[in-house]
């Protein structure tokens, strides 16, 4: 706030009277408040241990399995379940053989040809068929790889760089 002063420096300003009478509404302010707030305020009201006694039963079976339709509405379709955890760990590992291929295409062919004169232009590289889209941009380079095989998944390399991108934080900046 730019027109803001510390109330310190602002009642240090004052005369010794005008000070006194602030005092004095600041402490009448806060003991009207006490008051207003204590005569309002509602207390919850105290149980003693034991009032319900009678009034609840628990069943005999309260301790009892669920059975099992009612155990699986809670905990899932534990087949389900197992078979979308095959599906993900397969694909997470067709991931990986993809980006190891891209990797492998870019080094053994791509190199030599685009790094002379396309150093900091990102590569798209579908790495089954061995086509390649430049672009000045991550997304120009995978706009025109997708517009060209929609269906295919792509592996993503900056010319010329370690990582396509990098993450900058606190952590990255010299003290």
């Amino acid at each position: 706030m730019a027109g803001h002063k510390p109330f310190k420096d602002v009642r240090e300003k004052m005369s010794p009277e005008r000070r006194a009478v602030s005092a004095q509404r600041t402490q009448e302010t806060l003991t009207a408040m006490r008051c207003t707030e204590s005569e309002n305020e509602e207390k919850p009201a105290r149980r003693a241990l034991g009032t319900a006694a009678g009034k609840f039963h628990v069943p005999d079976d309260f301790n009892a399995p669920l059975p099992d339709d009612l155990q699986a509405a809670f905990e899932g379709d534990n087949e389900n379940e197992a078979q979308q955890l095959n599906q993900d760990a397969q694909r997470g590992e067709e991931r990986k053989a993809r980006i190891e291929r891209g990797r492998r295409f870019y080094d053994e062919q791509l190199k030599a040809i685009l790094e002379p004169q396309e150093i900091g232009h990102f590569v798209a590289i579908e790495p089954e068929t061995g086509r390649y889209f430049i672009g000045d941009t991550s997304t120009a380079a995978l706009a025109a790889a997708h517009a060209t095989m929609p269906e295919e998944l792509f592996y993503l390399k900056r010319v010329g760089y370690n990582a396509a991108h990098t993450i900058r934080g606190h952590g990255a900046r010299r003290r």
